[in-house]
């Protein structure tokens, strides 16, 4: 799956997504639908069930039925395997109805290097191939060169809407299965955009926490393209735990693209969010914070060492709601210290893991022996208030006020003008949890997590509101 990105789709996602799309009753004959990452055909068996099914209410005709699936059903598939699996898979289904020996005009080969249906589609359809782009074997160089694969790091999905939207004809849909991080990702800031740009979402689907891919801990979405949208609505549902289809709410872009994003929810919660996420603060002087990256936690953190060193103080993980001891090898101020400068039993204790310290990923000219990241170090010596972030209903919020040159990791800190009864107030809500429902920052078990700029722009928000009301 790393260096493919291949995951396979259940059956009940491919029904919804055809039937959103509208590939169903008569308006499926004669229109050319094509998943250009096909795998072993989990769309392609519906779509030729579909069309099968449809045409003997009109006709009998077997072999211009035959000449039709030949001619209108379209794939593409990179991975031989998968090709050939696909192709048994459609003679499968076709042989039910009396089909046999199609020549099917499904593909074995890159994507990025197809052309042939490129303006000719009605309907693309599929579940792009999930991988990063530094995880690409040499198939897969010309992504870097697409329009919507220039920031950050990019997904291999983003450039496949790319290659579906070339296919399309100028009434064409497309409808795509993948993770939500096209939401708010860096890397998709271009699709965004160009989503926006040219009024092409007509419907987002939130899948939540529901994880419908087989042994793949992924949050996905669907998400609905439409060439010849006549509307700048945007129909947003949520699918929950049951599997069920709820409609939440009819949108305008105004509403839900907000700072480059995009954010989904019911118009009022969008327009109190959009208020957080706009705000401009005048008053509060607060930072937030990620805690220490030692890029080598078991080496620099203990429950206690087997010596007593000045180089060694607290550090404090709130997830545990506990401290341990962690070698920190800088002064007050947070500058390395020469190594020579430190105790005796801790060069000692660094020396004899040396080697495991320089197989970290460190920059340029670093000391093996200092942190893998300078976050939080400056730090150290200052109060701060520690927050857990991986919530997932006020109860698992987890707050302390922590006392100079106490450490933090594992979690987020905020240091500036601290009030731990006002902060406390403001977090341990259901208002703040409904914030993170609408960031859509899924983990497992049904939490939520969020960013120190999340975090510090809904705290500005809340403490200078207090401060005006």
């Amino acid at each position: 799956m790393k260096n493919t990105g291949a995951v396979y789709t259940p059956k009940f996602i491919v029904d919804l997504m055809l039937d959103k799309i509208g590939y169903k009753d008569q308006n499926l004959l004669k229109k050319h639908i094509i998943d250009n990452s096909c795998g072993e055909g989990a769309f392609l068996i519906e779509i030729v069930d579909r069309y099968i099914k449809n045409y003997f209410i009109f006709n009998n005709d077997l072999k211009q039925l035959k000449k039709e699936l030949e001619t209108y059903i379209h794939g593409i598939e990179i991975n031989k395997e998968s090709f050939l699996k696909t192709l048994d898979n459609l003679n499968a289904v076709a042989n039910k109805y009396g089909l046999l020996n199609l020549k099917w005009d499904i593909i074995n080969d890159n994507a990025f290097k197809v052309s042939k249906f490129n303006n000719k589609i009605d309907f693309v359809v599929g579940n792009p191939p999930y991988v990063r782009i530094h995880n690409l074997n040499n198939n897969y160089q010309d992504v870097k060169l697409g329009k919507f694969s220039q920031q950050g790091m990019t997904d291999l999905y983003i450039a496949f809407y790319e290659i579906g939207l070339s296919m399309l004809n100028g009434k064409g849909k497309l409808i795509y299965i993948n993770p939500t991080s096209l939401l708010q990702s860096k890397a998709s800031s271009v699709l965004r955009k160009y989503i926006i740009g040219n009024n092409l979402l007509t419907d987002f689907i939130d899948l939540k926490h529901l994880q419908v891919f087989k042994n793949i801990t992924t949050y996905t979405g669907i998400f609905l393209l439409d060439k010849n949208k006549e509307t700048a609505d945007v129909n947003y549902y949520e699918i929950d735990q049951k599997f069920n289809l709820n409609f939440i709410d009819k949108l305008k872009a105004d509403l839900f693209y907000i700072d480059d994003n995009f954010y989904f929810s019911n118009k009022n919660s969008l327009i109190e969010l959009k208020q957080i996420l706009n705000y401009e603060p005048t008053l509060s002087n607060i930072e937030v914070k990620n805690g220490l990256a030692t890029l080598a936690d078991k080496i620099f953190i203990k429950e206690d060492f087997q010596f007593k060193s000045s180089n060694v103080i607290d550090v404090y993980k709130i997830s545990r709601q506990t401290k341990f001891k962690i070698i920190f090898p800088y002064d007050k101020n947070g500058n390395l210290l020469p190594f020579d400068k430190l105790d005796l039993n801790v060069r000692k204790y660094l020396l004899k893991n040396k080697k495991a310290l320089q197989d970290r990923s460190l920059i340029d000219n670093q000391e093996w022996y200092s942190f893998g990241r300078t976050q939080s170090i400056k730090d150290v010596n200052k109060p701060k208030i520690v927050i857990s972030n991986l919530i997932k209903t006020s109860n698992d919020i987890k707050i302390k006020l922590i006392k100079p040159n106490v450490a933090v990791y594992s979690g987020i800190y905020i240091i500036g003008e601290l009030n731990l009864g006002k902060i406390e107030k403001i977090l341990l809500s259901d208002d703040f949890i409904n914030y993170l429902k609408l960031l859509k920052k899924y983990k497992n078990g049904g939490y939520y997590t969020f960013s120190t700029k999340d975090l510090k722009k809904y705290l500005q928000f809340y403490l200078e509101k207090d401060i005006h009301d």
